[in-house]
């Protein structure tokens, strides 16, 4: 079942901010379903400003995640209207695949296709939302995963419009490896 809404701007910017707070609280429980590794690292330590202003300029500074999860980290850089425009999080590996953790938490919303992503860390995948004119939704990443070891680091351009195949998406794949190998 579908609806058609007329939405202004700012009911607009409401409604990605839930979805926003939505994937990242499905994220989170999806893959902390699994066994604890122990305390994650702290992740706004991960990665530096002036890593993250290299993907994206306009970004504020890094403040810790609100919704505090037993074993899991995270830490958002607000873009210009406090919205997060890029989430980092640590959590617990999942028992099975990214790819798979993936398609049973994000990709049952619809409107999202999940791939693997070579050459990163020990195992990776994405999410990418597909555009949806209607409701004011671009094509691009909503989510990156890396698996190192027990824990993975997911990173979210919620507000960034990263495409894959891209300079941006490139980037991405940059910034994760480096959070990646901090852990």
């Amino acid at each position: 079942m579908r609806f058609a809404i007329e939405a202004t701007p700012e009911c607009r910017s409401a409604l990605q901010r839930g979805v926003l707070a939505g994937l990242g609280l499905v994220l989170a429980m999806v893959l902390c379903a699994t066994a604890a590794a122990g305390a994650p690292p702290d992740a706004c330590h991960l990665l530096s400003n002036a890593d993250v202003h290299s993907l994206a300029p306009s970004l504020g500074k890094p403040r810790p995640g609100t919704v505090k999860i037993k074993n899991v980290s995270s830490c958002d850089w607000p873009d210009a209207h406090g919205i997060p425009g890029l989430m980092l999080q640590v959590t617990p590996a999942p028992s099975h695949s990214l790819r798979d953790d993936l398609a049973s938490g994000i990709a049952a919303m619809g409107g999202y296709e999940i791939k693997n992503v070579p050459d990163l860390g020990d195992e990776a995948a994405m999410a990418v939302q597909q555009a949806n004119p209607k409701y004011g939704l671009k094509a691009g990443v909503a989510i990156l995963s890396v698996r190192v070891g027990k824990r993975v680091v997911s990173l979210s351009p919620v507000r960034l419009v990263v495409k894959p195949g891209t300079a941006k998406f490139k980037r991405l794949k940059q910034l994760a490896a480096k959070a990646a190998n901090r852990l």
